[in-house]
């Protein structure tokens, strides 16, 4: 049951972030997992997090405080 729960829990996710796309149709309907939006997003998470990294070993070269 927790395993249903958890892969219904990520479906939602993923359609909320718009990474899964549903089209009902008449006679059939279908799925679509939007490779480009995914790519695009993770490569904004890598570019913020090399952004924090290199904040942080400034900061620490620095010997300042964390803004």
């Amino acid at each position: 049951m927790k395993a249903i729960l958890g892969i219904a829990v990520a479906v939602i996710l993923l359609l909320a972030a718009g990474w899964i796309t549903w089209r009902p149709g008449d006679s059939r309907s279908s799925i679509d997992i939007e490779t480009e939006r995914i790519e695009q997003d993770l490569d904004r998470v890598g570019d913020a997090a090399k952004g924090l990294v290199d904040d942080a070993r400034r900061e620490l070269d620095d010997g300042t405080e964390p803004q």
